[in-house]
């Protein structure tokens, strides 16, 4: 077996930058270089199956045989996810910087061509994503809009021309390379009408040119093989909350966390995906980003039992039935769980006895590196605009000495930081801090405000300047 191993690592090698390599001799392989680690191992699986967690050696890489070998999608985690596409007798390695996660990723060896070529779309897609915002795009009229579009989809098909004339690309990957041009396309042209900056977006969405959503005659929302594309799942995203805001937009204003809004998409999910594991996906994170953000508590139970009788997936809703129970423990007008804290110190506090007057409570970890850059910066502008609140950060970095290094390292205030004395997983869950911009806002006596609040929202110094006021009266 090793001497098959050592073989094998020299072909490799050897074949590292050209895709008309033999294709390795003993299975298909799979392996990397994580710079940076922030933990060590990496995981690997397809669709929701771990096919397995490889642990990182001293020199943080990893080397898998894949077991009982599917052509097509899998997934790799640590710290972010990232996709790779493989058929039989391919010997992919990555190369990764968890600094610069998407960025820094490239891939060797045989079958890297394809995976090289997805990773140049995804980051395209991103690139064009904020030259979109910075030129107000999405304020544009429809027809312009559109040929906006149609210049983008022209450069992405002159890439796959190119790609086809170096490689030959097969006809699964042919497939995936399409649907992932094509869908990032639907995806804007379904949120366009949404993110329109007009007085109406139902006259808009009224006044669309003819044949502007003519692909809907050929798209499916029943590809499974797609589910772990993100174009995919931002085109299914985006027509599920166009479709929903059309059942209530002559009466309602667009609110994608209302409850009318997602009792209605939940219902359409129903009647318009047959396949179990996306309606399993879209209802779940449905459910998940109204529990997470929303104080109604009726809505709340009206949303549950509605998800509990669609879907089957027995796991997805053990999570829900979890996250529910825990937002139940965060309703607003109850007194913040008095949980047990480390300080910097080391030294074990209980949350409660940390609320002297009006509190600001913010989540952040180094997985999210811009979120908590931005948090901490926010955090400190707020002390200087509100001393009337305490602004505490609780991190949720599984590596407690990693905490510290942090604040050390990005000289943030380390008086105000605080972390769960529980497994991370543990506490996330009781606290149902499903997005990391997740805000809790507090009374004086602990009572919650807001348990789902956004201190990046627009809204959220007005509101906690209310709360002030209120109390002033």
């Amino acid at each position: 077996m090793y001497c098959r191993l050592f073989i094998l690592l020299l072909t490799f090698s050897f074949y590292s930058c050209t895709e008309k390599a033999p294709k390795a001799k003993y299975g298909t392989w799979f392996g990397g270089h994580i710079v940076n680690p922030v933990g060590n191992s990496v995981i690997f699986r397809k669709g929701n199956d771990i096919l397995a967690e490889m642990e990182l050696n001293e020199e943080n890489r990893f080397l898998l045989n894949i077991p009982d070998f599917t052509p097509g999608l899998y997934e790799f985690l640590h710290k972010e996810r990232q996709l790779v596409y493989l058929t039989a007798g391919d010997s992919v390695t990555l190369r990764v910087n968890t600094f610069e996660f998407d960025e820094s990723i490239t891939f060797t060896g045989i079958g890297a061509a394809k995976n090289n070529f997805m990773i140049d779309l995804f980051l395209m897609n991103e690139k064009e994503n904020a030259q979109m915002a910075n030129n107000a795009i999405y304020y544009k009229t429809p027809e312009k809009f559109e040929h906006y579009l149609d210049s983008l989809q022209l450069i992405r098909n002159k890439r796959w021309e190119d790609f086809q004339d170096k490689h030959n690309a097969g006809e699964g990957f042919s497939k995936i390379a399409h649907a992932i041009i094509n869908y990032d396309i639907y995806a804007r042209k379904e949120v366009y009408p949404l993110t329109n900056f007009v007085s109406s977006k139902m006259n808009l969405l009224h006044s669309m040119p003819k044949g502007f959503y003519d692909y809907r005659k050929y798209v499916s929302f029943n590809q499974e093989e797609f589910l772990s594309l993100y174009s995919y799942q931002r085109f299914l995203f985006n027509y599920f909350n166009q479709a929903s805001f059309k059942k209530y937009g002559h009466d309602f204003p667009f609110d994608p966390q209302s409850l009318i809004h997602n009792t209605i998409e939940i219902k359409l999910i129903d009647s318009l995906v047959t396949n179990k594991a996306i309606k399993n996906f879209l209802m779940t994170r449905n459910i998940r980003n109204y529990l997470s953000n929303s104080n109604n508590k009726a809505g709340n139970k009206e949303m549950y039992d509605q998800y509990m009788n669609f879907v089957q997936s027995e796991s997805d809703k053990k999570n829900i039935k979890e996250l529910y129970l825990s937002n139940q423990n965060l309703e607003s007008e109850k007194q913040i769980p008095d949980e047990t804290l480390f300080n910097t110190d080391f030294e074990k506090i209980s949350l409660r006895s940390l609320i002297k007057k009006p509190t600001i409570i913010y989540f952040w970890s180094s997985e999210s590196r811009n979120h908590m850059i931005r948090a901490h910066a926010k955090a400190e502008k707020l002390r200087v605009r509100y001393p009337q609140y305490d602004i505490l950060d609780l991190n949720l970095d599984i590596d407690p000495e990693m905490w510290v290094e942090i604040l050390i390292n990005q000289n943030f205030d380390e008086s105000h930081s605080y972390r769960f004395v529980d497994a991370i997983d543990k506490s996330r869950r009781e606290f149902s801090i499903n997005n990391i911009v997740k805000t809790l806002v507090l009374d004086k006596d602990g009572i919650i405000l807001n348990a789902h609040a956004n201190m990046f929202s627009s809204r959220f110094e007005s509101e906690i300047l209310g709360y002030l006021n209120k109390n002033d009266k």
